[in-house]
């Protein structure tokens, strides 16, 4: 709809000056509607004509009774015409075919009409953009409680936490086993060397020794003493080493 605006409306006679109508149509009865006459201004003297002018064949037009809306038919326009022969009170003349009826099949006495005008539908536009999402609704019932999930892995340890104060001593344990003997310590420094003993006694007098080999022959010697005189003097010597013997031994 472009515009609606509100008419005078006659039956009795087409629109000629002095103007007292500013509609006029063939019949009061909306089926039977095929001719109608617009006035280049409304029941209150509004200039329309940049609206009238804008119909083309082919657009819709609506009749309605101003006292009851409900009561309307709408029509297709044939052919259109525009009449100036009155400079007082111009019009345009639409030749029309009802499309669409509603309520009741006449227009109700000399009433007023509410005209409005309607461009045919042409192709789908475009998609608007996305409006903004509304408010979130109230929240639904609650629903039934699943099945328990199968359990998870079990979560990496937590940190060790702080150490708590010092307990009371306990009580004495029992004594352990002797420990093992430890290692021998090392060898002490050697201390100073003791005084010499006392001799020891003389020991027993050994064997006689075996009687040597003969030895060589010497040299002829001096005239010596008599062989006994020699013997007794070894014999005397040998009494005085045992002296001396028993001596150092007692």
């Amino acid at each position: 709809m472009s515009y609606y605006y509100l008419v005078t409306y006659s039956t009795s006679t087409d629109i000629d000056p002095p103007a007292i109508r500013s509609a006029y149509t063939n019949s009061n009865t909306f089926a039977d509607i095929n001719r109608i006459q617009l006035a280049w201004e409304d029941k209150d003297g509004l200039d329309i004509t940049g609206w009238l002018f804008s119909f083309e064949e082919g657009d819709y037009i609506e009749l309605s009774n101003a006292d009851d809306e409900s009561n309307w038919g709408v029509y297709r326009i044939i052919v259109m015409n525009n009449n100036t022969d009155s400079p007082t009170n111009p019009y345009i003349e639409l030749e029309v075919a009802p499309i669409q009826l509603n309520g009741v099949e006449y227009i109700s006495g000399d009433n007023d009409l509410l005209v409005s005008h309607y461009n045919p539908a042409g192709s789908d536009g475009a998609d608007g953009a996305d409006g903004e999402p509304g408010p979130m609704g109230a929240p639904g019932p609650t629903g039934e409680a699943g099945l328990a999930g199968a359990d998870g892995t079990a979560g990496l340890a937590g940190p060790a936490g702080e150490a708590g104060p010092a307990g009371p001593a306990g009580p004495a344990g029992e004594a352990g086993p002797a420990g093992a003997d430890g290692a021998a310590g090392p060898a002490g420094v050697d201390g100073p060397a003791g005084a010499d003993g006392p001799a020891g006694p003389a020991g027993e007098v050994g064997p006689a020794g075996e009687v040597g080999p003969a030895g060589e022959v010497g040299p002829a010697g001096v005239d010596g003493v008599s062989p006994q005189l020699n013997l007794d003097s070894i014999i005397s010597h040998l009494e005085a080493i045992v002296e001396e013997l028993k001596l150092a031994n007692s």
